[in-house]
């Protein structure tokens, strides 16, 4: 399932309907409409062309889930990878129309804007900005965003980043960051059953899941919802996996296993004989007028909040108290501290410090070089 939305009692989704006899074998994506209340098929459509069911995780683009959009009666989708966006009746699954983006103004931040354009003369039907998140890498992870009317008393707009959900108010300021147990590829709010749907497909499963968000305990039940299909039969595969791998014995000929160093956080009710954990921190100093070289270019994602002499006394901590620590320092053409710093918690945490991190660093030869 590669996107779900829902408008007046309808569901409207992009499925991949081919054999699943082989992976090799080619694809057969079409848009289904059903009833959502019953699931009676109302009417299908084929997609001539779609994004490869081969493509590697998130290696395609991001964009391709949202695609769709449904507003009363009427579905706005592209009918093929190249095709423009065409506004369906959605009873029939026949017509024509507008243009319904949504854009992240800045990859990382999750700056968001959402738009209905007209293709004849590009002209904005409506415009909302300024959507800020609280998930992070939000902007990579933005998969849908909704305006709630559930009574006239509490508007709200609703995002959804993978098992994230967000509640902003309507001046974009967030309310609440609720966390479920699965990454949905989908969500869609439909505003006559005051129901959102999420599709699965990010964490590996083919249901559809709802909740209705006019009832009390919605929000609890996001956060515990149960897997069915497909993903039901993953979890149980890893049990099955997880209780062989518990009954295991060691045979006498084998070595013992040599130590293994895994950068994150332990998990609390677990304990391993042969893996030993790093924990990563994040420390950003703070900058003047940005004229020395190491901060001319910033991370928009932290705070750059802290002096030297309070980042030092924070490796110093991690040392007195022996937890083998690492340091994210960068990301992009970013740093997060001068050299200056990085000899200081060299020097406070000999022991402790295993290193620094820096994620996707391209680009700065040059300016290591000076």
């Amino acid at each position: 399932m590669s996107a779900v939305v829902t408008a007046a009692g309808r569901v409207f989704y992009i499925i991949d309907e081919g054999p699943i006899s082989s992976v090799f074998l080619p694809p057969k994506w079409k848009l289904v409409a059903r009833e959502a209340f019953s699931g009676v098929l109302l009417w299908e459509r084929p997609i001539t062309e779609w994004e490869s069911h081969l493509r590697g995780f998130r290696s395609g683009p991001p964009e391709i889930g949202r695609r769709m959009v449904a507003a009363g009666d009427r579905v706005y989708v592209s009918l093929g990878y190249g095709e423009p966006v065409t506004a369906l009746d959605a009873s029939t699954g026949n017509g024509r129309g507008d243009v319904a983006v949504a854009t992240t103004s800045s990859g990382l931040t999750g700056r968001l804007s959402l738009l209905l354009v007209d293709p004849a003369d590009l002209s904005v039907r409506w415009k909302r900005e300024n959507l800020g998140t609280r998930a992070f890498n939000s902007g990579k992870r933005f998969f849908s965003m909704a305006i709630l009317d559930l009574d006239k008393d509490d508007e709200f707009v609703l995002g959804h980043f993978g098992n994230v959900l967000i509640v902003y108010e309507l001046d974009g300021t967030c309310r609440e960051v609720l966390t479920g147990p699965y990454s949905f590829a989908d969500a869609a709010f439909d505003p006559v059953l005051h129901t959102l749907y999420l599709g699965s497909s990010v964490s590996g499963g083919d249901g559809i899941y709802t909740l209705r968000l006019d009832r009390p305990g919605w929000r609890q039940t996001f956060r515990s919802l149960k897997a069915v299909g497909r993903l039901a039969q993953i979890e149980r595969n890893a049990a099955t996996l997880e209780k062989q791998i518990a009954a295991f014995r060691t045979p006498a000929y084998q070595p013992a296993p040599r130590e293994v160093t895994v950068l994150g956080r332990k998990p609390e009710d677990r304990d391993y004989r042969s893996l030993w954990f790093v924990r990563k921190l994040l420390w950003s100093q703070q900058y003047g007028k940005r004229d020395e070289l190491w901060c001319r270019d910033i991370d928009g994602r932290c705070k750059y909040n802290m002096t030297a002499d309070e980042i030092v006394a924070r490796a110093r901590e991690q040392e007195a108290s022996g937890r083998r620590f690492l340091v994210w320092s960068g990301h992009g053409h970013a740093l997060y501290f001068p050299l200056t710093t990085f000899r200081r918690i060299v020097e406070a945490a000999p022991r402790a410090l295993w290193g620094f991190e820096f994620a996707e660093m391209e680009g700065v030869d040059s300016k290591l070089t000076k």
